[in-house]
């Protein structure tokens, strides 16, 4: 249930961008998902329909861009991109990883009017 905590921070950077530019509304927050991020993005729509009642954000939508993971192996030292379902270096199969992206959660940008 960490999304909510998430989400009210996403709401807390919406309506400060929002107040900087003066904008009356906000439209879409759009943000940036590491592979290995743990936010389920339908949960952070559902909170955010929520916790924005009654603001300006209130219908606002969330979208999300996915960036890969990529890891570095400690047995054979190259660096690759990996999905969850195959935690290995693709060229060697050591499960021995540095984990270099892939966790990155952030608000990319905020849409206003």
């Amino acid at each position: 249930m960490h999304e909510m905590a998430i989400t009210q921070s996403i709401l807390r950077i919406a309506l400060d961008a929002a107040e900087r530019n003066g904008a009356e509304r906000v439209l879409a927050i759009h943000l940036k998902l590491g592979d290995f991020s743990d936010v389920v993005p339908a949960y952070v729509q559902a909170y955010f329909d929520i916790v924005s009642e009654g603001s300006i954000a209130c219908g606002a939508r969330i979208t999300e861009t996915r960036t890969p993971a990529r890891v570095r192996c400690r047995t054979c030292g190259r660096e690759s991109a990996i999905e969850k379902k195959s935690i290995q270096c693709p060229h060697c199969k050591s499960a021995d990883l540095e984990l270099l992206s892939g966790t990155e959660f952030t608000v990319e940008s905020v849409e206003i009017e």
